[in-house]
């Protein structure tokens, strides 16, 4: 997961580089497809396994793949709609015309479910902390950076 994170930011940042190039950069982050992925690997009966996993990120893996053992065969996504949807993206057809591109495009109405949930906790967490936050500065100093934020 933290690697899906980290390529996200990226894009997001290379986005902003590129874009007085012409160039457009969008994450495209699909949900669970009904794919052979889940049942590929060690287990071949859905979710992959490493050999010599460390017992430390269990916390993680485990519900992972029991999750993954739960959806083979019964992934939401239809691989051939999701397909079409991003080809239609990456012309700029169907729902895509005289529309910008998102930056993170999300695939999938649990993929959508789960960031929302997330930016709900960065937000709260957001405005939790907002005094302490805004407690660091010299005083005066937020006026010099309304014009740029």
């Amino acid at each position: 997961m933290a690697s899906k994170s980290a390529l996200a930011g990226f894009s997001g940042c290379l986005r902003d580089e590129v874009k007085a190039f012409g160039i457009t950069v969008t994450n495209i982050e699909p949900g669970f497809f009904r794919t052979p992925m889940l049942t590929q690997g060690e287990t071949g009966s859905g979710g992959r396994t490493v050999k010599n996993r460390m017992d430390e990120y269990n916390f993680i893996m485990d519900p992972m793949t029991q999750a993954a053992k739960f959806l083979t065969g019964k992934e939401p996504g239809d691989p051939v709609k999701g397909a079409k949807v991003i080809v239609d993206l990456l012309k700029r057809e169907g729902p895509f015309v005289g529309k910008e591109v998102p930056a993170r495009f999300l695939m999938g109405k649990e993929i959508l479910a789960m960031v929302q949930k997330l930016n709900e906790a960065d937000k709260k967490s957001l405005e939790d902390w907002k005094a302490v936050s805004e407690s660091t500065e010299f005083e005066g100093a937020s006026d010099l950076l309304k014009e740029f934020f």
